[in-house]
């Protein structure tokens, strides 16, 4: 919209910046509307330059806006300003709504053992988590304003991908003994004790966003961590005598 002549006030110059273009051409084909009389031309920004018009603006009861010509400057998209360190420029991310929407895709484990349901002192015991712990994902979409050209009323979308990495699991058996490893030997005699688990994913997040010609990518940033926890009741029984 052309700027409006307001009743008292010095003559000055002003620029109106066209809205984008989903296409690349910036001139609508010839057509045109008309202002104080003046046939100003349709034009659009593209995804490389800001097209726009620059009006003079002359004051008093006659006031009138006088249509100068069509400018263009090159476009400089960003969700960030350009006072933003590179490394700072984060647009959009929240990493408790990122931790909530990646969490709902890590499942819940449960505890296998080998041999199932009761072991034996002296005789080895493979534990395992089903399903296996494996990286899981989350894409956030976001429309941020568009910072680079100064112009919040154009916005640029910003795709976040949400990883979710499990760490080493933690298994504790039912007699106290500790250990990262999935094989365990019985050492005493126990009965309805527990085998836990506890397994954490590591979650980080990487952006990246489009100008229209080109997709760029966002520093990567640490977002938190997702405890999971699984226990199997089991117990372990004596079969060889005591001796002497």
């Amino acid at each position: 919209m052309p700027p409006i002549a307001p009743q008292v006030c010095s003559p000055y110059d002003t620029t109106e910046w066209a809205a984008a273009s989903a296409s690349s051409t910036e001139w609508s084909g010839g057509a045109a509307w008309t202002v104080d009389g003046q046939r100003v031309p349709i034009v659009y920004s593209t995804p490389q330059t800001d097209w726009g018009w620059d009006y003079l603006i002359t004051c008093g009861s006659g006031g009138t806006v006088r249509f100068e010509r069509v400018i263009a400057e090159p476009r400089r998209p960003s969700p960030c300003s350009l006072q933003t360190p590179a490394p700072q420029c984060l647009p959009g991310l929240n990493p408790s709504a990122f931790l909530a929407e990646v969490a709902s895709q890590v499942p819940t484990e449960t505890v296998y053992a080998t041999p199932a349901g009761t072991g034996v002192v002296g005789v080895p015991v493979q534990v395992a988590l089903a399903p296996v712990p494996q990286a899981e994902y989350a894409e956030i979409d976001v429309n941020v304003p568009d910072l680079g050209d100064g112009d919040p009323s154009e916005t640029l979308h910003v795709v976040w991908v949400v990883e979710a990495t499990p760490e080493v699991v933690s298994w504790t058996f039912p007699d106290g003994y500790a250990s990262t490893s999935d094989a365990w030997i019985p050492q005493t005699y126990v009965t309805a004790g527990l085998i836990r688990a506890s397994l954490e994913y590591s979650v980080s997040a990487e952006g990246f966003w489009s100008d229209g010609v080109a997709v760029h990518e966002l520093p990567s940033a640490s977002v938190g961590t997702i405890p999971v926890a699984a226990h199997l009741s089991y117990s372990v029984e004596q079969i060889q005598p005591a001796l002497g």
